[in-house]
């Protein structure tokens, strides 16, 4: 019964995946009209296919990235974070898709199991994008030159946890920076002060690590983001580990009910899944008095939530 409260709830966050907007937030386009790769308003192939940004767009894989990440899609996310979260007034939706056309072979095959999974993910890592930085992550060392030594650690820099995927460690801002032409090593700071930046940044991990491995299943893009942490039973996220996964399987699944109403029986029972780690169940802490996973009441702790019991 919580797991299906649990589901019913988050399925409001992701339910806008396959609901048309009014109204094109880039073109400011009438309902039932495309905004072109250009900005540009009206029907057809030059408007609706290849790049099309929202409206009846026509191109493969269930639609092109603007009409998938709607406004209104972005909104019902950010909307659940307090209105005292940094994020809220520093992560938008047209930074997300800028930072995604900066990669087009991502922007122009992206579909919606893809984005479902990866704002799952994006959700359980920034908190509805609450954060934008590690919470205390400057009083941790994540410099690792010994064994990188090609990345050293600039004098006075801290590779915590930083964008909506919390990138982490000196060998990774420094990789991470060269592909996108950024001196991330010397100016780690740059991914939590420029929202589209730190969209890039994730979307860089992304790419080169969480896609190649989406045909696995979700349990494999669990394992490569955190897998040290949510999947190999480290004391210290034993039982987080499992709400952290929970909580992720739950806010996937939940976007494809709406989708295609066959696929519960393709998922399986959450309780009992394999989420790339272990078998996990919820914790009675995990679960609110409402039967929904409280993320407020999770504290960020590098690049995992610990639980805390709810009020």
């Amino acid at each position: 019964m919580a797991l299906t409260k649990i589901s019913l709830v988050l399925l409001l966050c992701l339910l806008c995946l396959y609901s048309e907007t009014v109204k094109s937030q880039n073109c400011g386009c009438a309902s039932g009209v495309c905004c072109s790769q250009y900005g540009y308003c009206g029907n057809g192939p030059d408007y609706c296919g290849s790049g099309c940004r929202s409206g009846p767009c026509t191109g493969t894989q269930g639609g092109s990235l603007g009409s998938i990440v709607s406004q209104a899609f972005f909104n019902n996310i950010i909307n659940r974070a307090d209105n005292g979260c940094a994020g809220k007034r520093f992560y938008t939706r047209d930074s997300f898709i800028s930072a995604a056309n900066t990669f087009p072979n991502f922007a122009n095959s992206v579909t919606r199991r893809e984005i479902a999974t990866m704002f799952a993910h994006f959700t359980q890592e920034v908190g509805y994008f609450c954060y934008i930085e590690e919470i205390n992550g400057a009083s941790r060392n994540y410099c690792d030159d010994r064994n990188y030594p090609q990345y050293p650690c600039a004098p006075g820099k801290t590779y915590y946890g930083r964008g909506p995927i919390q990138l982490s460690w000196n060998y990774n801002y420094a990789q991470c920076g060269q592909s996108l032409g950024l001196d991330l090593l010397r100016q780690p700071e740059t991914v939590s002060s420029n929202p589209t930046i730190a969209f890039r940044t994730a979307l860089w991990f992304w790419v080169n690590n969480v896609r190649p491995v989406l045909n696995q299943g979700f349990g494999a893009t669990i394992r490569a983001i955190n897998g040290d942490l949510e999947c190999n039973g480290s004391l210290m996220v034993k039982e987080a580990g499992s709400l952290v996964n929970e909580v992720k399987w739950n806010i996937f699944g939940s976007s494809f009910i709406v989708l295609d109403s066959g696929l519960g029986s393709e998922m399986g029972d959450p309780s009992h899944r394999n989420l790339g780690g272990k078998s996990v169940k919820p914790t009675q802490n995990s679960i609110s008095t409402s039967g929904a996973v409280n993320l407020r009441k999770v504290n960020r702790v590098r690049g995992h939530w610990s639980a805390s019991k709810s009020d």
